[in-house]
């Protein structure tokens, strides 16, 4: 199956999934290819569901198509060795409090 991958489009680096296994402790991982990649998660999912490969995304984006079942899940027994999110915000000066406050609450929550 082919890797479709989230990456910048003008980008020819690879991009490596990298997943453990909490059982047994072993480590897997897959060097994505460079033949599909974008960066729309948009069409990785609509790709997906048309059956040019595997993407490697949060569930939050394929929740729909996994429960129409035009998706299904693989590699159920491994977990993502580290996840990366991003927060885009105005800056910290001009956000509102509740926003400043929301932002702390998730840096404390993901560094614990």
């Amino acid at each position: 199956h082919s890797l479709l991958t989230f990456a910048p489009t003008n980008s020819n680096e690879p991009v490596v999934w990298t997943f453990t296994n909490p059982v047994t402790k072993d480590e897997l991982s897959l060097e994505a290819g460079r033949k599909i990649r974008s960066n729309s998660v948009q069409s990785l999912v609509a790709a997906a569901v048309n059956g040019s490969g595997i993407i490697y995304n949060s569930r939050f984006f394929v929740e729909k198509e996994l429960s129409e079942r035009r998706l299904v899940t693989v590699l159920d027994e491994w977990v993502p060795y580290k996840t990366c999110i991003w927060m885009m915000y105005q800056d910290r000066k001009k956000s509102p409090r509740k926003t400043r406050l929301f932002i702390e609450f998730m840096l404390d929550w993901f560094q614990s």
